[in-house]
C-alpha cells in the first residue's frame, strides 16, 4: 500500500509573509492512500487498517471498513466525522464510536504536523 501526500495550497489569507504563522495554515497536506482500485477494495483495506489502529476488534473493523467504502468516505474526510455520521452508517457501539473519533482526530493532527514540517522545509 502506498502512502502519498497530496498538497493543496490555500491562498485565501491576506498578508502572506515568509515565516508568518498564517503561512503554515495555507499549506494543508491531505493523507491520501492511493493504492485504491476502481472497485474500492484498496480503500476498504485502508479503512480496515485505520479501524484496527483505532483499537476496534478485527471482526468489527472489517464491517466498518465495508461501510466506509460503501458510503464513499475518503481519508481527507476524517476531520468531518461525527457521532451522527457514524450512527447513520450503522456504527452505534459507543466505545467504537469514541475510539474512531479519537483516532480520526489524531490522524488529522498528524497531517497538520507533516504540513508544518514540509512548510519549514520549503522556506
Amino acid at each position: 500500500m502506498l502512502l502519498l501526500f497530496r498538497l493543496v495550497w490555500y491562498s485565501g489569507l491576506n498578508g502572506h509573509k515568509a515565516g508568518n504563522v498564517q503561512c503554515a495554515s495555507m499549506l494543508f497536506a491531505l493523507c491520501c492512500w492511493c493504492d485504491v482500485s476502481e472497485t474500492g477494495k484498496g480503500l476498504a483495506a485502508v479503512w480496515f487498517k485505520f479501524f484496527l489502529d483505532a483499537g476496534v476488534p478485527a471482526s468489527d473493523a472489517g464491517n466498518y471498513a465495508v461501510k466506509f467504502t460503501e458510503h464513499r468516505i475518503q481519508p481527507d474526510m476524517l476531520s468531518d466525522l461525527t457521532k451522527e455520521y457514524l450512527n447513520d452508517m450503522g456504527i452505534t457501539l459507543l466505545g467504537d464510536v469514541i475510539v474512531i473519533l479519537k483516532h480520526a482526530r489524531m490522524e488529522h493532527a498528524k497531517v497538520w504536523q507533516y504540513a508544518a514540517k514540509l512548510y519549514q522545509l520549503l522556506l
